[in-house]
């Protein structure tokens, strides 16, 4: 799904897999959108864009009610076991507000707190899951015009394995990018990880189809990629191992699809 505010010019987009819908979240009030889709199959091959559809501007009601925060006790990723705190904050329409949080799995949302007044949300993962993410619906209660405005927002929160017996974990992986990220452009990754030991780690990347080891062992926790090519399948990983006894072990990966490199003619999107 690719969208932005001016024709033919999508400055986002959102990797939605095999379904055929999504949730938009944290669009601007009063802007009109426009948007596209395209379609890719397991070898890597990509459609054309479909024809592009407008959105119609928030009315004045919807507008005054925004959703000012998302935010989490703790940064992702965790390790499997533990809880973490989600917390909302919303602005305008009018009080009491209601809360609804939703959970994505990589492939379908689910619903794991009903309506209610209660902004925040202890999630306890039962799994661990890469593609996780957080949503947040907010309503206001009726308007003075009778309408009732409601918002969303989700945050990625991917969850690793549980700390092994011995002892080896990757409690963080982040990059200094956000994911997409255009073909040629330079990321930077950095791992935590806990032990008994001194630690080595080898980082390695998914195309869809196998890993490729990028950089060898070695004490170094810092990893920039260079991708030479737009995949939606691509995940970054990193490998822990206790210096003294390679056989104690952990690893955490997560998605980070690649698009093409945007197009230096007009300005659209290539077709």
């Amino acid at each position: 799904m690719w969208y932005g505010t001016s024709p033919k010019q999508y400055s986002r987009s959102i990797d939605v897999g095999s379904r055929t819908d999504c949730l938009i979240a944290d669009l601007e009030p009063g802007q009109v959108y426009y948007f596209a889709v395209q379609a890719y199959d397991s070898s890597g091959l990509v459609s054309a864009y479909s024809p592009e559809i407008a959105s119609a501007p928030l009315t004045s009601s919807a507008a005054s009610l925004s959703l000012t925060s998302l935010t989490t006790n703790v940064s992702a990723p965790q390790p499997l076991g533990g809880y973490i705190g989600f917390a909302a904050a919303a602005t305008g329409g009018a009080k009491p507000y209601e809360y609804e949080w939703l959970l994505f799995d990589g492939a379908s949302w689910r619903v794991v707190e009903d309506w209610s007044l209660n902004g925040d949300f202890i999630w306890t993962p039962a799994g661990a899951n890469a593609n996780y993410r957080v949503a947040v619906n907010v309503r206001s209660a009726q308007t003075a015009d009778g309408s009732r405005p409601s918002v969303s927002g989700s945050v990625p929160f991917a969850i690793g394995g549980p700390q092994s017996n011995s002892g080896i974990a990757v409690t963080s992986l982040t990059a200094d990018k956000s994911a997409p990220q255009s073909a040629s452009t330079r990321i930077a990754f950095t791992a935590t990880g806990v032990g008994p030991s001194s630690l080595q780690y080898e980082w390695a990347t998914f195309d869809g189809n196998k890993w490729t080891t990028r950089q060898g062992w070695s004490s170094q926790n810092a990893f920039t990629w260079l991708p030479g090519s737009a995949n939606p399948h691509f995940q970054v990983q990193v490998r822990v191992r206790s210096a003294a006894n390679p056989e104690l072990s952990a690893e955490f990966s997560v998605p980070f699809p690649i698009d093409p490199a945007p197009s230096r003619g007009n300005g659209f999107p290539p077709n």
